[in-house]
């Protein structure tokens, strides 16, 4: 087995109860880093394509360079 996979869960609980201590945070919002996560890893092949293939970004209707 990898060190990392060994070490990776507990720093994640060493976060959450760092982030529940500092900020008042209920251990039950920890779910919310697992999903940003998803969606970082979503929005990262699409802006790739995007510029590969040439359609580029709009913002309020206005082309992006």
């Amino acid at each position: 087995m990898r060190p990392s996979a060994d070490i990776a869960p507990s720093q994640q609980l060493a976060l959450r109860l760092w982030q529940r201590r500092r900020f008042d945070e209920p251990l039950t919002y920890g779910w919310l880093m697992g999903a940003g996560g998803l969606l970082l890893g979503a929005i990262g092949p699409v802006s790739v394509w995007r510029t590969l293939t040439g359609r580029g970004w709009t913002w309020k209707g206005r082309q992006l360079a």
